[in-house]
């Protein structure tokens, strides 16, 4: 039951029909990029959890699908890659339990679905490659405790009020220890923060990038940045 979710009460009347809602999140509208971008997505998710808290629903699950295309008259241009992995991670730092990619084909509409050019595609599958690869541990539990996170520099909000940067710990799986999403939903500002954990931190996906977790782990991100950390 796939619709965008960018108010209050949009997905309320039918939270209760749902066993899996799964809500749009295309906000990147225009030929340039908006920098409210992200913060709306992460808006749109939050509204879309709270319309199903409202509605007294149990045992339901919400899937995002991010924005990997471009058309429909409405949509100005493809995501970039590292829009598309934001976005992906993002999702899943706030609660989504899934994420899809939509092939619109309309020919007199103009969508270009994101198999549209193979330059496309493999930005697209670029994400899902790396997400696939640590599967089992995004679909483990979450953390009882979730670290805290505290603001060194940079804007502490995004441009809908939201922190700036989330992070999300997971139990992991097969014993490989806990696995922690951290993402800046900011594409203007870096953001310096110290995740509350500590111990034994590697990086993924960095090429074996050092962080310091000798008092918390202290991190910055770039605008749009996604984190993925291995804790040992």
């Amino acid at each position: 039951q796939p619709d965008i979710c960018s108010y209050p009460g949009r997905y309320l009347p039918f939270a209760a029909a749902t066993d899996v809602f799964r809500v749009e999140l295309y906000p990147f509208r225009n030929a340039e990029p908006e920098p409210h971008g992200l913060a709306q997505l992460v808006r749109d998710i939050k509204y879309a959890q709270a319309d199903l808290v409202r509605s007294g629903a149990k045992n339901r699950s919400i899937v995002a699908i991010p924005q990997a295309f471009s058309g429909w008259g409405l949509w100005k241009r493809f995501p970039t890659r590292q829009e598309i992995r934001a976005q992906s991670y993002l999702s899943a730092i706030h609660g989504c339990r899934g994420v899809t990619y939509y092939s619109y084909w309309s020919f007199t509409k103009g969508a270009n679905p994101f198999m549209a050019t193979p330059e496309q595609k493999e930005r697209t599958f670029s994400v899902t490659r790396e997400m696939a690869s640590i599967h089992d541990d995004l679909a483990s539990r979450d953390a009882k405790d979730q670290p805290s996170v505290t603001f060194l520099e940079g804007p502490e909000e995004d441009l809908c009020g939201n922190p700036s940067v989330t992070c999300l710990l997971k139990e992991g799986a097969d014993g490989k220890g806990k696995l922690l999403l951290a993402a800046n939903a900011r594409n203007d500002k870096a953001v310096k923060v110290r995740i509350g954990v500590k111990g034994r931190v590697e990086t993924l996906f960095e090429d074996g990038r050092a962080v310091d977790a000798s008092d918390g782990l202290v991190d910055t991100f770039a605008p749009e940045a996604v984190h993925v950390y291995r804790l040992k």
